[in-house]
């Protein structure tokens, strides 16, 4: 599961499209526990019927200390959530669930200047 890292310009005109969503995606198919790829890193990241988030930090447990958590939603299959890593600044994350059931995500750091961009998978653990 490879990820790669873009930086963009401009942020306010990026144009990526992740995958297309697997037809029928609801917020129920995103709602469990996934285990994501972020570069080099695996992370739990369990998503909420009620639209929230929590990102468990790197090597921790899908029930260890909590890096940050955040809100989302989704419409027409594609879940987009928003965040704030404490001391660090905001993100956003754009989610897609592809054919075979994976959870492909685009991570953006808008600490960075210009904005980070990070495609990372998932594979659902419950």
């Amino acid at each position: 599961m490879a990820c790669t890292t873009r930086t963009v310009r401009n942020p306010h005109t990026y144009s990526h499209i992740l995958s297309p969503p697997l037809t029928g995606t609801s917020k129920s198919e995103f709602t469990g526990t996934w285990l994501v790829t972020k570069e080099d890193s695996t992370s739990f990241w369990t998503f909420s019927a009620d639209g929230t988030f929590r990102k468990y930090r790197t090597g921790e447990p899908a029930n260890g200390d909590v890096h940050f958590t955040g809100t989302y939603s989704v419409k027409d299959g594609r879940l987009s959530g928003q965040f704030t890593n404490t001391g660090v600044g905001n993100g956003e994350i754009k989610c897609t669930i592809d054919g075979d059931g994976m959870l492909l995500m685009e991570f953006i750091e808008f600490w960075h200047s210009p904005a980070k961009h990070v495609d990372c998978t998932g594979i659902r653990e419950d």
